[in-house]
């Protein structure tokens, strides 16, 4: 019975992401011979703790508890339940010393090995995490419940290493990324978040082979549509950056524009609100000359993200390709709306604005456009032809 407390204490009381269980050295065990007087006063104190603990009173109930281990000092529940308090009161170090403790006392008290998991992972010390998870499921292999738990504890372990892979990722520890990354997926083959993380991170290092391998196998464990969708705009991401700037032929590199295209719509056919899906399947539909197209998809991304400049700038050069020159002037002014300092949106202006016979805006468009020094030369020579053509003077 006592048991079936100090675990119901432990699923109510432990609010820490499971983690694993170092298990300690079974330990010999001396039970002491207690006076009836000191039975009594073992059972009093231990009651107290207990109350106080289920009315909150934390830092009581562990002084209660550690008076009885002066009468008794070989109680793994006892222990257990210091464990739980320490960690209420933040002090892990104490807590996993005296969750070992018990461990070591009763290596057969499976809510003892499963609270150092949980200690372990709150640490962060995900190596000591993992490795007591899975001697755990060694442990307790024959018991359903503790295995399952176990293995929860083993998929908390698997996101830590993956959100630890995100923070490797961005401070551009791509080695260190790479391999949490792979021992989330190893821990927990079935779930798509290691899958995608892994995929980012070789993205990231522009392993696009490798990239698209995992962004297939998360579809394959995709929990949902958007998590799906995601993965999907991942492999059409993998694919065309395989062949950007590569030295494949132009049939080569149109037929994976055409294999990314057929997937980013897939994507945007399971997740109808992927703006970055509906961006990228613009572009690429851009790039395929289906003007009308891609017209279509980023008209649906700048409905999903009004201050975005992304969708309203491709718009404008879409719009061109169109022979929409009204259009893509208004666009190229959303666009800027967004960002003044644009000079590729100031150049699509300028040429929409010319093409509209509004020249002497188109002019000042240009100019614009030159303060950037990747547009300066194709600007300056249109503003140039521009002011000829007003009878400007030529500007120095």
């Amino acid at each position: 019975m006592k048991r079936m407390f100090y675990a119901a204490v432990m699923i109510a009381c432990s609010g820490v992401l499971g983690s694993p269980v170092r298990v300690a050295a079974q330990v010999t065990v001396v039970k002491p011979e207690l006076t009836a007087e000191q039975a009594l006063a073992l059972n009093a104190v231990r009651d107290s703790a207990r109350t106080l603990f289920q009315q909150r009173k934390y830092r009581d109930a562990v002084e209660a508890y550690k008076r009885s281990l002066l009468i008794d000092s070989t109680d793994a529940a006892t222990y257990f339940n210091l464990g739980l308090g320490y960690q209420v009161l933040g002090n892990d170090d104490e807590a996993l010393a005296m969750l070992n403790r018990s461990v070591a006392l009763d290596s057969l008290f499976a809510p003892a090995h499963l609270e150092v998991g949980k200690v372990y992972l709150k640490k962060q010390e995900l190596e000591q995490a993992e490795e007591a998870y899975l001697a755990t499921k060694r442990i307790f292999a024959d018991s359903l419940q503790y295995s399952m738990a176990a293995d929860q504890g083993l998929n908390n372990v698997a996101i830590a290493y993956s959100n630890r892979a995100v923070v490797g990722m961005r401070e551009r520890n791509f080695g260190s990324a790479e391999a949490d990354a792979e021992k989330a997926i190893s821990l927990s083959p079935d779930i798509s978040r290691g899958y995608v993380v892994a995929a980012t991170v070789y993205e990231n290092q522009q392993k696009y082979d490798e990239a698209e391998q995992r962004y297939r196998a998360a579809v394959d464990r995709a929990e949902n549509d958007q998590v799906k969708a995601n993965a999907l705009e991942g492999i059409a991401r993998s694919i065309l950056g395989r062949v950007r700037d590569s030295r494949n032929n132009a049939a080569g590199v149109r037929s994976a524009r055409v294999s990314a295209a057929e997937i980013l719509r897939q994507a945007v056919q399971i997740d109808t609100m992927n703006f970055t899906a509906l961006v990228n399947l613009g572009n690429t539909l851009f790039d395929l000359e289906q003007y009308a197209a891609a017209e279509s998809a980023l008209v649906r991304a700048e409905s999903l993200r009004p201050r975005d400049f992304r969708p309203p700038l491709k718009l404008a050069e879409t719009y061109m390709k169109l022979n929409k020159c009204g259009e893509a002037e208004q666009a190229a002014a959303r666009a800027l709306a967004v960002q003044p300092g644009n000079a590729s949106a100031h150049a699509t202006r300028a040429e929409a604005l010319e093409c509209l016979g509004r020249t002497r805006e188109a002019l000042d468009a240009y100019v614009q456009a030159s303060r950037d020094p990747r547009w300066k030369q194709y600007a300056d020579r249109k503003a140039k032809t521009l002011r000829e053509q007003l009878g400007l003077p030529a500007q120095n």
